[in-house]
This record gives structure tokens, C-alpha cells and sequence, in this order.
């Protein structure tokens, strides 16, 4: 519950609260009103050449994300020319107030918190009558409309309310805010003869005012300004009110619409800047910056203006505030690389602060990439949604699974959207547990998720508690002036070590499946054109740096913290895949001028291309014939075709090849998977079993997995027919499968010579309120399992006895998970599956779920999606479970053409891994970044194979840090390296 709730425990207070409020604004007159609509939003150029009707009071206007004009037209009659005249608008939306040039002047935003039922006037519908129309009485108002739904909810129609002049009483609005002050103050207090003392001026001060004359309001205000006397004793809690918008870039509505949330909040801002000289906003996510740059040039400019005197704090340097659990290592470095260069490029700023009050966890590589990229300082508040253990400070450090460590402040009230009210103050004071070391913490207020931000009602609420001794002092102030303030006593902060893993929303691992298959998919193909690029550009080619960069920003924007976890309206998903698909053309376009570019010939020869940094052996197929393949870390290699016999064998419940045999069940789950080489059988009861669930609905629908769906109700799917087939050294059994109108088919493969079992599926997905899962019962056991995360992989415990260990019923692994026992192990391995639960001794990987909030066609369709059972002997370290991985998320270019790359780079040592090959952004250079991967200390000796100059190591920025000499690198534990080698 939101702290400013707390006030309805006075009822008689809300009420008198609500009858001053009735008073500032007294109706003039109605004004005319005029309307057109569309679906889309209306072009300014076009407003002119529309027919509008006439709208009336209550009538309705449009559905969900409905765009429309309203032209409201009238006469200021002119005995009321020289008084505050507002215009008070209700249109039943959200409205941009524009002038005859397009140039914003003002906005009216929905009502979607607790605090907008407080403004004076009910919600945020007041615009200021320009000047010009004071002195000819004539009023002429444009407003560029929107409804994106009840309170920004998907639904519902959109009514026109009200329009007329109203004569704006502002003594009585400065009274409302002293009394709405002190409600609040008297809700906070704890002391017993300061809350008499309140409720007497309370009592006292209303009671002056009986038919709100002016003289009566005077009085009134004079003695409700006794609450700044009423204690000395200054309070030991010091609070900086940081305000911001936090708007979602996609949610509730679509992201032509955050376009224009974006723009009415960044106005209302201004406006408040221009009212109040103290008041700070901290904006993030420079992709909104870019759009305002493009849509609304002179807005941009204001904002560039207000950002130079101080007023607007730039926070966070991520291109958005994105996910960090479902994104690669590389994709979470560009989200920065990007947003830190526009805040450099457009306002000479450095940002050094993260800002992400609400992605849903943080992987353990977070601080050491942050702290990579210039960035050392963390803020969220999400940790504060824990369904089960309370995380147990709110100011500390952050040590990451390398030792990297950055300092982190989750504001103790637990909300990015405060009231900023007394009842905060109080709040934030209660959860402070660091208080005793640090007696400053944040106050992060305004209107979020919608965006709108900090409205006058918190500014002038944080104005008088400022004079308000006995409660805790708040400061207008920038985030990033109390970070540095933090880092002072970063030494006697307490440290956490790990992943920030939320108790919560743990289905955003896999709700969505398509946007993740296809961030996966992009996300690899940026990697491979990259690489071939840089291939190309070192041959002479120009590096199509312009074409990368706008194709990475696109990702990094689906990569939003609402929009790849899975918990946006259909729309947004309709949007993407759509866009997703032209991606992958392009890229793969792209990639295949790379290609052309660095063939030597057009023969009748076959090339694999290797775009992964372990040697592949393997058979592979190119249109009718297979080739053996043999090809080191990122070069190519001629292939030849291959004939002859080959082992893989298959029978009516068995599949074989020359180091596993596979036998099924009647109900098609696989019941045997012997290791012929060691001896060894896997299976200890079932693998993969594809198991319905019970998923049912949430409140979180989207976001929430039942902690306890293991327990309830589920279903194997159903086996209809299976076939046998051998193809050279492939052997599938295809099994059929159906539960009512849902039917998946899965062919379970092994390959002459692969040591896993590939599981290659097709899904047309129709349950609602089921969750699809593959699971596995291995013959072996750890109490932990390693899981592949960015950068390197983290060890979870498969427990389920502390709290701790039951909250973490889900978990996120990107390319596999791993369960190790003394030695022998089983890996799953995917190619765009997140979710996984290990415990019990089973591995289950989830696949498809089916909720219907906020999109009620989730998941429904259809899907394609792989994974492998990998048994092997040994632990992590000694097995292939890493290079598999790579492997089987980057399969082999094969192409009809002689290409000859040689090993780009070699590493001398297993346990480095090279993420990406890249020409440097700046200058004429290759950039080489690399990982350790077992966790352990280490040094490795690396060659490549074209000239260069010089070597520097850089941060993930490329800025360089020391010159290399030599070719030897030492390793901390999962160290992220960047090398940057000049021609």
C-alpha cells in the first residue's frame, strides 16, 4: 500500500480537504468544443482540412489508443479580464496544448495515482490562458488528444467531461496546500502533543473559513502557519527529493503513444521548472531524448536549456531502462556504449549512475559491466517487491561475481512514484536500515509508468515540509549529488554479494516467447555481422557502422524492461515481431554482402563459416548433401561432401548413433539415455517430459508464476504418432503430440558424432491459463547447478528448504544450466529459453506460457524452438557444456563459395572465451573483447592473424586504459577484457 493511503484513516479530514478543493476553481463559463478523431495520431499539418463536430458533456469520444483534435473555442466575458482566469478541461484523455506553430505550451494528463485525486483541481486539467487571450477576451485552444484507456488501463471509452473558464481563487489554493500539508503531517506524527497541536490548527483553521471569503482565508492561513513553530528539535533524517517521470517506452499502450507521453511530460516539468526555481527532474533513457529531438525540435531545445542551468538531471546511462536478466552480456555493454554517447554528444554529460527503479532483477555481471563503462552508481526500488524475504539493506555495495562492486540506494519507501508527502517521509525514515551510518536517502516522487512526473501539489507539499522541523528535512536535489555525497562512506556500507534476484515476477523469463526467440536470433546475428564485417573492413571494405547503430538501438529499445519480459499489450508485440522480422533481413542482407565481399571465388566449392570463438567438428547439411566441417574459432574452412556409412541407427523406440542410445516410452518422453563411452546411464526416471501446468491467473497475470504450480494439477502431453527417420549421419524420431487444439511436433536427434540429444520443436500454441515445460529426472545430483548468465555463469542452489532457496523457484539461464555431481553431469542447452526451475533433482525448462493480462492472445500460435540433453563426464570446467552452447546458438554460415578466413584471433587457453570481434567506434582499430569463464584465475596467451600497430586494453567503452606488450593476458575470475588492437 502506498504510504500517502495512510490519510483515509482521517475520513473528516479527507473531507474538508475535498470541500477547500471545491472552492479554488469557480466556474465562468462552458466553453465550445469541437472534435475529430482517429485511430492514429493527426497530423498538425492536416488539423485545418478535418471536419469536426460539435462534443457535449459525457459524450464519447473513442475506444483504447483512439487519437483525436479538440478545438475549444470562447469569450473571457470582461468584467473578468484583469482576474486569474484558467481554463479547466476534462476530455476524458491525455492532451498536448499546442500553439499555432506546434510549439507545446502545456498538458493534461490522466489521472492514474493516488496523489492526482489531491491536486486542486480534480486530476491535472488546468492550462493558463496565454496573454494575448486575456487582453482580447478571445480563447482559442488546440489540444493534440489521446485515451489510453481507465486509468491506464487497456479499455474502457473515452468521454469528454468538461470545458469552461474558471476564476482561479489563489489564496485558497495556497490555504489547500498548507491544510493538505498538515493532513498529512498529522497522519505522519508520532509524537502525541505535537498531533494535538495539529489537529487543533487543523480544527481551528477550518472552521475560520465558513463561506471562504477572502478575508476568512486569510485569517485561516495565518493560523494554520503556526504548524512551521510548533517544534525546534530538528529531525536526525535528511531526505533529497529527486523528481522524475519513470515513463514505460511500451506497456498499456503502444510506443507511438510514449512518443507522445514523453512529450507532455517533459512540458509539465518545464512548467514546473519555470514556477519553481528549486524544483529538479531527472530524466532518463536517451532513446525519449531522441525521440523529442526528432517529433518536437523546439521542446528539444528547451529541454537542452534546462538541462545546462541544472534543472533537468540526466540519469542513467543505459539507451533505455531495459531488462537485464533476458539480454546478452553484449547487448547490456551497447545499452550503454549508446545512451552514454547521446547524453555526451546532445549535453556534454558523463553519466555515472544506473537508473532502473523497475526492472524485475539484476544478474550478478551487472556491477562489473557498470563499473566498465564509467557507471558507479546503482538506484531501483524493485527489490522492495520481494513476495518472501525482505532484501535486507537499502544502501549498500554491490559486489558482483567478479569482485566488481558499485554502490547501490533502493529509496526506503519502495516506491519510484512517492507522494512526497509527510507519510513518505515517515516511511522512508521506518525502512531506512541504514540510517545509523547514512542519515540521507532518496525521495524519488512524481507520476510514473504513464510518465507526467512531479505535479504542483508534490512540489508545494515537499515546499512546506522543508520548514517543517520535526519532520525528517527534505531537500530538492539530483541524484547524483547524493551518490557522490554516498561515496564518502562506501567503506562502512555493508556489501552484498551476487544477483539481485527479485522474489517476483519471475514469468517475465518466458512470457512472450516470440520476442525472446527473436531478440535471441538478433542478438546473434549482430554478433556474426560484426565479426564479418570487421573480416570485410580489414580486406578494404567500409565498416557499415551507420547501419549497426541504428540496428542495435532498435534492439536495445525492444529490450525495454515492459516489452521483452513479456508484459505489454498485444499491440506492442504485433509492433515488434513485425519489425523483428525486417531486422533479421536486413541484417542477413547485410551479412551476406560481407560475404560476397571477402570470397575469393565463385567455384563449386562449399565454405562453414565459424562464427564462435571454439573449433567445431561436425557434419553439416548444405541443400541435399552433407560435409564434414572442421573449423577453428571465428575462420572459415572449404568443406568437401561426405558419403558412405554412417552409424546412426533407429527402431521403433530407439534412436542410436555412435556414443549415446536414446529408448522412449510409449508416451513419447525418453525413459533411457545411455553413455556408451562411459558407461553410464543418465535417465534416473524420465527426460524430457513435456508437462501442461497449471498457471492460473494473477494479479500480475504476465509477470507471476505460482510458486507452488509444481504441486497443483498438469497433464502430459498426449502422444498421436511417431516416425523414424535416418538422414546420412542424422536419426530423428519425430513424435506427434496433442492436447485439444494445441499440437506440437518434436523430432529428438542425434548426429554421427554429438554428444547430446537435440530436442528441435514446433508448437501451434492454444491453452489458456497452461504452462508448457520440458523436464528432466537425471541420474545425477549437486546442490547446486550452474547457470549461464552474461559474461560468465552463477551457481544456484537446487534446495528447496531455506526461504531463500524456495523464493528462487524459478531462475533465468540464457544458453544453458548445468548439474554437475562428483563426476558426471547433464546440461540443458537452448536457443531462445530463459526460465528454468532445478530442484528435487529435476531440471525443467519452461517453454510456453499462456496468461491474458494485459495481452489475452499471449503465447498463443505458433513456435519454433530447440534444446539439447547433454551428458557428459566430469564438471563444467572439463566437459563441452560452454563451447556446445556457442555451438548450438551459432550454427555454422555455410555458403556456395571459396572463403578464406584464417582464425582471426586464437586463445591459448580454454577457460577465455571471446565474446565479440568488432571494428573499434572511434578510430581505425579491431576491438576484441573477451571473458574467463570457470570463475578461476587465470593466464592465457592470445595470437591474431592480421597486422596491427599497437594494443590497448580499453574499458567496455573503448577507452583505452594501458598499452599491452606482448601477447600473454592474465585473468581475474569471469574478468570481462577488451582489447583494442590500431593498424
Amino acid at each position: 500500500m502506498k504510504a500517502e493511503w495512510g490519510i483515509y484513516k482521517y475520513p473528516l479530514l479527507v473531507y474538508r480537504l475535498h470541500t477547500i478543493r471545491k472552492h479554488i476553481y469557480q466556474k465562468v463559463k462552458n466553453l465550445d468544443a469541437f472534435i475529430t478523431t482517429a485511430d492514429e495520431p493527426i497530423p498538425f499539418e492536416t488539423i485545418h482540412n478535418r471536419n469536426y463536430r460539435p462534443i457535449k458533456h459525457g459524450q464519447k469520444w473513442g475506444k483504447a489508443y483512439t487519437c483525436a483534435w479538440f478545438h475549444f473555442k470562447g469569450i473571457i466575458p470582461e468584467q473578468y479580464r484583469q482576474d486569474h482566469i484558467v481554463c479547466c478541461i476534462n476530455i476524458g484523455g491525455e492532451g498536448l496544448h499546442v500553439n499555432e506553430h506546434n510549439e507545446p505550451l502545456g498538458a493534461i494528463n490522466s489521472r492514474i495515482t493516488f496523489m492526482d485525486y489531491l491536486q486542486p483541481t480534480w486530476d491535472l486539467r488546468v492550462i493558463e490562458i496565454d496573454e494575448s487571450f486575456r487582453c482580447t477576451g478571445i480563447v482559442d485552444i488546440w489540444i493534440d488528444a489521446g485515451f489510453n484507456g481507465k486509468i491506464i488501463q487497456p479499455f474502457g471509452n473515452a468521454r469528454f467531461k468538461y470545458a469552461y473558464l474558471a476564476l482561479c481563487r489563489d489564496d485558497i489554493k495556497e490555504f489547500y496546500f498548507d491544510y493538505l500539508t498538515l493532513v498529512f503531517a498529522y497522519g505522519a506524527c508520532a509524537d502525541g502533543e505535537i498531533k494535538n497541536k495539529i489537529k487543533f490548527l487543523l480544527d481551528r483553521s477550518y472552521n475560520t473559513i465558513e463561506n471562504f471569503m477572502p478575508q476568512q482565508v486569510a485569517r485561516a492561513q495565518k493560523i494554520i502557519s503556526a504548524m512551521y513553530s510548533l517544534s525546534q528539535s530538528p529531525h536526525d533524517v535528511f531526505l533529497t527529493a529527486v523528481g522524475q517521470a519513470h515513463l514505460d517506452l511500451a506497456w498499456l499502450w503502444p510506443m507511438r503513444e510514449s512518443k507522445r507521453k514523453a512529450v507532455r511530460t517533459f512540458v509539465n516539468s518545464l512548467k514546473n521548472i519555470e514556477l519553481y526555481p528549486e524544483f529538479v527532474f531527472g530524466a532518463s533513457q536517451p532513446q525519449m531524448f531522441e525521440w523529442i529531438k526528432q517529433g518536437q525540435p523546439a521542446l528539444y531545445d528547451a529541454i537542452k536549456r534546462a538541462v545546462n542551468s541544472g534543472a533537468i538531471e540526466l540519469q542513467g546511462g543505459m539507451w533505455v531502462e531495459c531488462d537485464t536478466n533476458v539480454p546478452c552480456g553484449e547487448s547490456l555493454v551497447r545499452q550503454i556504449y549508446f545512451g552514454k554517447k547521446f547524453f555526451k554528444e546532445e549535453f556534454n554529460s558523463d553519466v555515472t549512475t544506473c537508473w532502473l527503479p523497475d526492472a524485475f532483477g539484476f544478474n550478478g555481471n551487472l556491477p562489473q559491466i557498470l563499473k566498465k563503462t564509467g557507471i558507479d552508481y546503482f538506484c531501483t526500488i524493485k527489490l522492495a517487491w520481494n513476495e518472501v524475504n525482505k532484501f535486507p539493506y537499502t544502501t549498500f555495495n554491490w559486489v558482483g561475481i567478479d569482485g566488481s562492486s558499485v554502490i547501490v540506494h533502493m529509496p526506503p519507501e519502495g516506491d519510484y512514484t512517492s507522494g512526497a508527502t509527510p507519510l513518505c517521509a515517515k516511511r522512508i525514515v521506518e525502512n531506512f536500515t541504514e540510517k545509523n551510518i547514512y542519515n540521507n536517502a532518496l525521495m524519488v516522487y512524481g507520476n510514473g509508468d504513464g510518465g507526467g512526473g512531479p505535479t504542483q501539489t508534490h512540489i508545494e507539499l515537499i515546499k512546506r515540509q522543508q520548514k517543517l522541523q520535526w519532520l525528517p528535512m527534505v531537500q530538492f536535489g539530483k541524484a547524483i549529488d547524493y551518490f557522490k555525497r554516498l561515496n564518502t562512506v562506501k567503506n562502512i556500507l555493508p556489501s552484498y554479494h551476487g544477483e539481485l534476484y527479485l522474489e517476483k515476477h519471475q514469468g517475465t523469463y518466458t512470457t512472450q516467447a516470440l520476442i525472446k526467440y527473436y531478440n535471441r536470433k538478433i542478438e546473434c546475428m549482430l554478433h556474426d555481422c560484426e565479426f564479418l564485417a570487421t573480416c570485410a573492413y580489414l580486406k578494404g571494405f567500409e565498416y557499415p557502422h551507420d547501419f549497426l547503430e541504428k540496428t542495435w538501438k532498435e534492439v536495445l529499445l525492444y529490450q525495454f524492461h515492459d516489452i521483452l519480459p513479456g508484459s505489454s499489450v498485444k499491440r506492442v508485440y504485433d509492433e515488434c515481431i513485425e519489425r523483428y522480422m525486417v531486422l533479421a533481413q536486413t541484417l542477413q542482407t547485410m551479412i551476406t554482402t560481407m560475404l560476397d565481399y571477402i570470397s575469393e571465388s565463385d567455384v563449386a566449392n562449399v565454405s562453414c563459416i565459424n562464427t564462435t570463438p571454439f573449433k567445431r567438428t561436425e557434419y553439416v547439411k548444405g541443400d541435399s548433401s552433407w560435409y564434414w566441417c572442421q573449423a577453428e574459432g571465428y575462420s572459415s574452412a572449404c568443406m568437401k561432401p561426405v558419403d558412405g556409412n554412417f552409424s546412426v541407427t533407429g527402431g521403433d523406440s530407439y534412436i542410436e548413433n555412435d556414443l549415446l542410445r536414446v529408448e522412449c516410452a510409449r508416451e513419447g518422453h525418453i525413459i533411457s539415455v545411455y553413455d556408451k563411452i562411459n558407461d553410464r546411464e543418465i535417465c534416473r526416471d524420465y527426460m524430457n517430459k513435456l508437462v501442461l501446468y497449471s498457471d492460473p491467473f494473477r494479479f500480475f497475470n504476465a509477470w507471476d508464476i505460482d510458486s507452488n504450480y509444481h504441486t497443483k494439477r498438469k497433464k502430459a502431453l498426449k502422444l498421436v504418432d511417431y516416425e523414424i527417420h535416418i538422414d546420412g549421419p542424422k536419426v530423428i524420431k519425430r513424435n506427434y503430440y496433442r492436447n485439444g487444439t494445441t499440437t506440437l511436433t518434436q523430432d529428438i536427434i542425434l548426429y554421427e558424432g554429438k554428444p547430446y540429444i537435440e530436442c528441435a520443436t514446433e508448437c501451434d500454441y492454444h491453452e489458456t491459463f497452461k504452462m508448457l515445460r520440458a523436464d528432466f529426472a537425471p541420474s545425477v545430483y549437486s546442490p547446486t547447478v550452474a547457470c549461464d548468465i552474461q559474461f560468465g555463469n552463477i551457481a544456484r542452489s537446487t534446495g528447496d528448504t531455506t526461504s531463500i532457496e524456495k523464493a528462487q523457484y524459478e531462475i533465468c539461464a540464457h544458453k544453458w544450466v548445468d548439474v554437475s555431481g562428483d563426476d558426471y553431469g547433464v546440461s540443458i542447452i537452448n536457443d531462445c529459453k530463459y526460465g528454468h526451475r532445478v530442484k528435487d533433482g529435476i531440471i525443467s525448462l519452461n517453454l510456453l506460457r499462456s496468461p491474458v493480462y494485459p495481452d489475452p492472445t499471449a503465447d498463443r500460435g505458433r513456435h519454433t524452438f530447440r534444446y539439447a540433453i547433454y551428458p557428459h563426464k566430469g564438471n563444467l570446467k572439463s566437459c563441452a557444456t560452454i563451447p556446445l552452447g556457442y555451438h548450438f546458438n551459432y550454427p555454422p554460415i555455410i555458403v556456395k563459395k571459396e572463403v578464406n578466413i584464417k582464425p582471426l584471433i586464437t586463445v591459448h587457453n580454454n577457460g577465455v572465451v571471446v565474446e565479440t570481434i568488432k571494428k573499434a567506434e572511434k578510430e581505425d582499430a579491431v576491438v576484441i573483447r573477451m571473458y574467463e569463464c570457470y570463475g578461476q584465475p587465470t593466464t592465457a596467451t592470445i595470437n591474431v592473424s592480421f597486422a596491427y600497430n599497437s594494443i590497448y586494453e580499453t574499458d567496455l567503452l573503448e577507452n583505452p586504459l594501458q598499452k599491452i606488450h606482448g601477447n600473454e593476458l592474465k585473468f581475474s575470475r569471469f574478468e570481462i577484457k577488451t582489447l583494442l588492437f590500431r593498424l
